[in-house]
């Protein structure tokens, strides 16, 4: 077989796993037997600095042709791995070292590049994202917090009535139902934008809403709630907390409606009503003035030589229980004018979205306060003289707030102006309970129909009062349909008058709107009543 004249390239492999490609060239010898081609390589490759000199190592490669083998076995590809004995331990020791190293290099570099993928995981994570508007960073940025297992099992913190809300907003639901007030981080996530700030107002509201009732009662209500439309249930929740967010709801009457439009509008309303409510006080100043000097006359106990007789005490007396009995009446009527001033000046209407009613914010009259300390004093003597009980306490504080609100909604409907008119404002007044009066419709005026009622149950003026407004139709119409509030201290049993009108309580059909029983309505709960100011 003719002899290979062609360069060829070797693959050595030195002990320890370090490759290194030998360059070869060829040197013909001719030989009277066979040819021999023999290659010697040398290549020195620098791995490192070891002990401060650079070793050298040097792969010797050799090539038989196909008839023999020269210090080591053939491999499949006809190549030979040969091993020179001298250089072993000084390429183990090589070996040992490089991969020493190799191993330090790349568990620093592994280390390293953790960090990095870690702190750049955590900042991608962190990055204020676009919610609604505004850039807003995720709760965990803020930090974490601790909650109860019982309070992860809520079943009402991300229901129904919550809508579609930021992913966190189920953790700060959480937080609410643990305690009212947030932790500071926790603020400071939903003060980024005023979205989060009115889904976390919302959540709030309904740990409020829970925890006015016992545990028993709580899932029972959130049984009722869950079965209904959402809208139906956030207005029930908006209602029961409404003197927690010290607002009164106006719920618009049959046919009519309100939106964002209608908020400028009753805000200007409210600066009239103002001017409305401060004349009113001037009035009632003026009428306790006149009323004071009257009773001047009655300037001390002694009532001189004259011998009375029992009737003659009785007769003399009289102007007397008359006079004093006015005085109250307009000393009151004072108190209540002043608030309603103070209540007014502080109100802002809004429409809310969840609701879709129009919310009126106002501030209650606090003990305590230099600019309302007189007032609120007043207000309580007012208060006190009705209820038979002087408030101090907490909770008396809160029942307070609520016969404020129930005042405020009150005269809301009897002084309100303009869309007032349009509104119910007692719909969530427990001083009152709502009842429909027909009238005909075409026989009786709708003036005549309040005059009706006076004269059938002779009630005083502020133990009822209509929210409905007529309506001027051009087509037959049957009955006036109308909207009335009675005092729960006088409430009239249904009743039919002359000339063919009829008055009927409104319930809610087999609901409780007080412990969300089935089997009963609010009037005759067992229950005591549940809510702010109440056990």
């Amino acid at each position: 077989m003719p002899p290979s004249h062609s360069a060829a390239q070797a693959e050595s492999t030195l002990p320890g796993g370090v490759e290194d490609y030998v360059e070869v060239t060829g040197v013909e010898k001719v030989g009277a037997d066979n040819e021999k081609k023999e290659t010697i390589g040398r290549k020195t490759d620098e791995q490192g600095k070891l002990g401060g000199e650079h070793e050298k190592k040097e792969t010797i490669g050799r090539k038989t042709d196909e008839q023999g083998k020269l210090g080591g076995d053939r491999d499949e590809q006809g190549k030979v791995e040969v091993k020179v004995p001298e250089q072993e331990e000084e390429v183990e020791q090589v070996k040992e070292q490089e991969d020493e190293a190799s191993y330090t290099n790349e568990t620093a570099s592994e280390t390293s590049d953790t960090s990095e993928n870690s702190t750049d995981e955590n900042e991608e994570v962190h990055e204020p994202v676009q919610y609604r508007g505004h850039l807003v960073r995720p709760l965990s940025f803020f930090g974490y917090f601790e909650i109860k297992p019982e309070v992860c099992d809520l079943k009402w913190i991300s229901d129904h009535t919550s809508g579609e809300v930021h992913p966190d907003m189920a953790t700060i639901s959480m937080l609410y139902n643990q305690n009212l007030t947030l932790p500071e981080s926790a603020q400071k996530f939903i003060a980024q934008s005023p979205e989060l700030l009115d889904e976390a107002r919302w959540e709030k509201l309904k740990a409020v809403f829970y925890g006015f009732y016992p545990k028993r009662l709580q899932d029972q209500a959130f049984q009722y709630l869950s079965k209904a439309t959402s809208l139906y249930a956030r207005r029930l929740i908006a209602k029961k907390t409404s003197r927690f967010e010290n607002e009164a709801i106006l719920e618009p009457l049959p046919g009519k409606s309100c939106s964002y439009h209608n908020v400028r509008e009753l805000n200007q309303e409210i600066s009239k009503m103002i001017l409305t409510a401060r004349t009113r006080v001037s009035q009632e100043q003026d009428a306790l003035f006149r009323s004071e000097m009257r009773l001047r006359d009655e300037h001390c106990f002694d009532h001189g030589d004259r011998k009375y007789t029992l009737n003659d005490i009785k007769y003399h007396s009289r102007k007397w229980t008359q006079s004093i009995k006015w005085h109250q009446e307009i000393a009151a009527r004072l108190i209540e004018a002043e608030l309603f001033v103070f209540q007014l000046e502080n109100a802002e209407a809004r429409y809310d979205t969840r609701t879709q009613y129009i919310h009126v914010k106002t501030k209650p009259v606090y003990p305590g306060n230099y600019y309302t300390d007189e007032l609120f004093s007043q207000v309580s003597r007012l208060f006190a003289s009705e209820d038979g009980v002087l408030k101090g306490t907490s909770r008396e504080i809160k029942a307070e707030i609520n016969s404020q609100f129930q005042r405020f909604e009150y005269w809301l409907q009897k002084y309100g102006t303009g869309l007032f008119r349009d509104c119910d404002a007692m719909s969530n007044n427990d001083l009152f309970h709502r009842f429909q009066f027909t009238v005909p419709y075409e026989s009786v005026s709708p003036e005549m129909c309040s005059a009706i009622l006076d004269l059938e149950l002779k009630y005083r003026s502020y133990s009822w009062i209509i929210v409905s407004q007529p309506e001027i139709v051009g087509y037959e119409k049957e009955y006036h349909v109308i909207r009335v509030y009675f005092n729960i201290k006088n409430l009239p049993k249904n009743s039919t008058f002359e000339p063919g009108a009829q008055l009927s309580r409104c319930e809610y059909s087999g609901f409780c709107y007080n412990c969300f029983g089935r089997d009963h309505t609010a009037s005759y709960c067992t229950f005591s009543k549940f809510g702010f100011g109440y056990s």
